[in-house]
């Protein structure tokens, strides 16, 4: 059984007075969204199928190192062209639940300008980070929310720039993505918090989500760059401290040029050393 995939058998019958009964059927499949051929789902129905496979465990398990790093990076590519798609400033005025009185932030984001912030993803959501300003729509640009959140994932679909990101925010991530079929008390059929995925629906009119192993795998990745930044955290502070004798890197720069090494080499192994 695959909860996000049904399908249902249809059937009519017209009754003409003096003719023979007519009568027609037609059978439907729903699965994972295919209208955008360049852009795919970040939840699959292979994901499905892999999530109930009985090597799933040994499998994620076997995905280390580069690996994993490259399959992460796949996963975020893949959510940043479901938003590409997704109009989030629409689907955010039908379906965005209402923040608990207990949960607002004291005061909104300064300046903000999002409806109604009380709800998800407004200025007063305490998911909703105060270091980014949502400005009113304009001619140029009507949709901020969902261009706001294209930039957003746009540079965290690169995988330095992820790792980063959960370097100098730890427990963000956890905070933000949602668990495996996990519904909060303020959420429904109709309306979801901002946690990811927010405001979609899986088959069964509950908040999407991703699949059990993708979530698994995410958070391990997750915990072992938090666990790897904290370790670095020490040599890093004493390597800024002291100074470093002339022709040495400190750990800092060399983190840095290691970095940009391992973009160069991801790169070419992508498009090919002529293409970067």
């Amino acid at each position: 059984m695959i909860d996000d995939t049904c399908e249902a058998r249809i059937q009519v019958t017209l009754t003409v007075p003096g003719s023979p009964e007519l009568l027609a059927r037609a059978n439907v499949f729903v699965g994972p969204p295919d209208f955008a051929p360049d852009r795919r789902p970040f939840l699959s129905l292979a994901d499905e199928l892999n999530d109930r496979a009985g090597d799933a465990t040994e499998r994620s398990a076997a995905l280390t190192g580069v690996a994993l790093d490259q399959w992460v990076e796949d996963l975020f590519e893949r959510v940043f062209e479901t938003i590409y798609l997704f109009n989030v400033d629409w689907y955010r005025t039908r379906r965005a639940a209402t923040v608990p009185s207990d949960k607002l932030r004291a005061m909104s984001i300064p300046g903000d300008k999002v409806s109604e912030p009380g709800r998800a993803m407004g200025g007063r959501d305490p998911l909703r980070s105060p270091e980014f300003t949502i400005l009113d729509p304009t001619t140029n640009e009507p949709l901020p929310l969902s261009e706001h959140a294209r930039t957003r994932h746009r540079a965290l679909s690169d995988v330095l720039e992820l790792r980063a990101f959960v370097q100098r925010h730890p427990g963000r991530v956890k905070e933000l993505v949602r668990r495996a079929f996990e519904i909060e008390a303020n959420e429904g059929a109709i309306q979801t918090t901002m946690r990811m995925p927010p405001f979609m629906r899986q088959s069964n009119a509950q908040p999407l989500t991703l699949a059990s192993w993708q979530y698994d795998l995410l958070m391990r990745w997750v915990e072992e760059t938090e666990r790897a930044a904290a370790a670095k955290a020490p040599a890093a502070a004493s390597g800024v401290a002291a100074s470093s004798p002339v022709g040495q890197l400190s750990s800092l720069a060399q983190q840095r040029r290691e970095d940009v090494l391992e973009r160069l080499a991801r790169e070419a192994n992508k498009y090919g050393e002529g293409d970067i």
